[in-house]
């Protein structure tokens, strides 16, 4: 966390405000992955908590959490409206995912949330 600190500390020098986006839950993604244990849920919920108490401590730092819309009720949405958000590596949102999360969080972010 100390890495992670160093990094808000520099985004949010002069009062500007940092925004944390949680770790989604991650698919099964590509079986040859160099690093399988990136979809593990208690390596995911570990990180989160991390990005939670290091917001906590730190001024001007927040959580988004989009884990409400790409992961209702801790189950893993493969889509919203129609779209497909994940790309085949089922860890990076595709280019209409994208555009799903930011016309959620948009609204949020124009009323301070």
């Amino acid at each position: 966390s100390t890495s992670l600190r160093r990094a808000l500390a520099v985004l949010t020098a002069g009062g500007r405000t940092a925004y944390l986006f949680q770790v989604p839950s991650y698919g099964s993604g590509d079986v040859t992955d160099s690093f399988p244990e990136r979809s593990d849920p208690r390596r995911i919920a570990a990180l989160n908590q991390i990005f939670v108490d290091v917001a906590r401590s730190m001024g001007h730092v927040q959580i988004v959490d989009w884990r409400s819309l790409v992961c209702p009720g801790g189950h893993r949405a493969e889509e919203i409206d129609g779209v497909h958000l994940w790309q085949p590596d089922e860890q990076h949102l595709t280019d209409a995912g994208a555009v799903v999360v930011w016309k959620w969080w948009l609204p949020q972010l124009h009323a301070g949330k």
